[in-house]
């Protein structure tokens, strides 16, 4: 299926603004990254795993 960028760019201008509006509310929230205690992230930070999360939606 073939979409038009032009007939999504709202969408996706929406979509990467509540993204990073919400990464910003995350790292007011939670402060510096940290690591947590039990938690094998396979090397990964909380900011990575945040957009690695994110990325998995679509």
């Amino acid at each position: 299926m073939k979409l038009n960028g032009r007939n999504t760019l709202a969408e996706n201008i929406a979509d990467n603004g509540g993204f990073n509006l919400a990464r910003m509310a995350y790292t007011l929230n939670y402060g510096a990254e940290k690591i947590l205690p039990g938690f094998d992230a396979n090397g990964f930070t909380d900011g990575q795993l945040y957009y690695l999360a994110y990325a998995q939606s679509f």
